[in-house]
């Protein structure tokens, strides 16, 4: 399979979120093995070099995501990375806490 667009990305990515906590790397696997793309297209580069194709094309559905209100700042704060910060307690983005 070719590498999706990031329109194509967008429903497994919410199915990802709504697993729970894992990291960007994690995250990126799972969606790979969903659309069974090869060793090849996973570590393919954008023309400019600066990141993988696949990797901006997950990056492109969350941020539309999150612009249209689809994923919840909780969903958000989990695909957080270890160096942007630990994730928030669920409590903390539901005003209970």
């Amino acid at each position: 399979m070719a590498i999706p667009d990031f329109q194509t990305v967008m429903l497994p990515v919410l199915r990802d979120l709504a697993q729970g906590e894992r990291t960007g790397q994690e995250t990126l696997g799972a969606l790979a093995a969903e659309f069974a793309l090869t060793p090849e297209e996973i570590v393919q580069r954008l023309p400019s070099g600066t990141q993988g194709t696949f990797t901006n094309r997950v990056a492109w559905a969350k941020s539309h995501l999150k612009a249209q209100g689809s994923s919840s700042r909780l969903a958000v704060a989990f695909t957080a990375s270890p160096t942007e910060g630990a994730p928030h307690s669920p409590r903390t983005h539901r005003g209970s806490g």
